[in-house]
């Protein structure tokens, strides 16, 4: 104030003057203070940001689970609804980390193998050289909830009406190691010359090696196991040291049906080009069929354009016949030929009908009986 007033400046200018100044040092003062906070909170929107777009990462992984699935079903021909735990295991695969509040199902006696969708229930029937992808899955309560971890928290997974969504909100729920459902660690077959196993995005990768059977293990991260057979056994036709599965025989078939040159008289067919491989079939050529139990059974080749086809669309390619008895039928529910064959239960049975139980008749509706003739 002093030197104010040697410079000859009124106190009242000079105080005029101060408060300026002081206005305008609180003015940049509140807009620096105002950034700073802006940018705090431009960071925290960015780390809030990169949570939502995670989540969203991990909510669309399992969207596309699910029509992966159902896709899989449909192409198999299996029926039932996609679980949650088929979701889970999927996400699993992914590198993500899911929790659940239920534990009870969380135990060795849930732990469920899918080829395909359908529950392999104690033993894998494979041909030799042949993959096969099973799928590990956790059997888990469709009722209880579950959650994904990210970024050290829990976000719960929605499953409505066939649709999946991830709440953007946390829990505050802890993240315990006995609540976190576990993934597979390893699998070991005893015997590697049977067969050999490696996991691959959550699924057990099985290739078959030579004929025979061995003892499976399956190990999960909490360290969990799971025994199961695998057998490999010969399914299809050998012939020239070659093997060639039914899927390959029927190809063989359709070209048969295609050659001008073949008719019911012929006694071979072929060579034709299957897959790189050439083959040539003749009357009295034998292979194995497997049922769904791994049994197998052993058929050979009666002729080539010998039958009808039940559909009306041609001559049958190949007709085989079975070696050996595949079970014990009666001929009626009262085991007799009343009435003759055309008409007998067991031909209902042989024609696509329910198993005969010896008591119940079979009728025409339920055994779907064809165009077969009563040869």
């Amino acid at each position: 104030m002093k030197e104010l007033i040697k410079k000859n400046i009124k106190p009242e200018t000079a105080l005029i003057i101060i408060i300026v100044v002081s206005v305008i040092l609180i003015i940049v003062t509140s807009t620096i203070i105002l950034l700073s906070n802006n940018n705090r909170a431009t960071l925290n929107n960015d780390k809030n940001d990169g949570v939502s777009t995670d989540l969203e990462q991990i909510e669309i992984d399992a969207r596309k689970l699910l029509i992966q699935k159902v896709n899989e079903r449909a192409k198999s021909n299996k029926k039932g609804k996609v679980t949650i735990g088929e979701i889970i295991a999927g996400l699993q695969a992914k590198g993500y980390i899911i929790q659940s509040d239920d534990t009870s199902t969380i135990s060795a006696d849930n732990i469920k193998l899918k080829l395909n969708g359908t529950d392999i229930e104690n033993k894998l029937v494979l041909s030799p050289s042949e993959n096969k992808d099973v799928d590990v899955i956790i059997d888990l309560k469709d009722e209880a909830k579950y959650y994904v971890i990210n970024d050290k928290k829990s976000y719960e997974i929605q499953v409505n009406n066939g649709n999946i969504t991830i709440r953007r909100e946390p829990t505050k729920r802890k993240i315990l190691s006995e609540n976190i459902i576990p993934m597979v660690k390893d699998v070991k077959i005893a015997d590697s010359s049977v067969a050999s196993a490696k996991i691959n995005n959550g699924r057990i990768m099985i290739t078959a090696g030579t004929p025979g059977e061995s003892n499976m293990t399956i190990i999960l991260s909490n360290d969990l196991t799971k025994d199961i057979v695998v057998r490999v056994q010969f399914n299809g036709i050998e012939k020239d040291g070659k093997i060639f599965t039914w899927d390959e025989i029927d190809e063989f078939s359709s070209h048969v049906r295609a050659d001008q040159n073949i008719n019911n008289d012929s006694d071979t067919a072929g060579p034709y080009n299957i897959n790189g491989k050439q083959l040539t079939l003749a009357v009295g050529d034998q292979g194995k069929v497997l049922d769904d139990t791994g049994k197998a059974y052993d058929v050979r080749i009666l002729g080539f354009k010998a039958d009808d086809l039940a559909d009306g669309s041609g001559k049958a390619g190949i007709s085989f016949e079975f070696l050996s008895s595949m079970g014990n039928y009666y001929i009626n529910s009262v085991n007799t030929n009343e009435k003759g064959w055309a008409t007998t239960d067991l031909r209902a049975v042989l024609n696509g009908g329910k198993k005969h139980d010896g008591t119940t008749e079979v009728s025409d509706e339920d055994a779907k009986v064809n165009q077969l003739s009563n040869a």
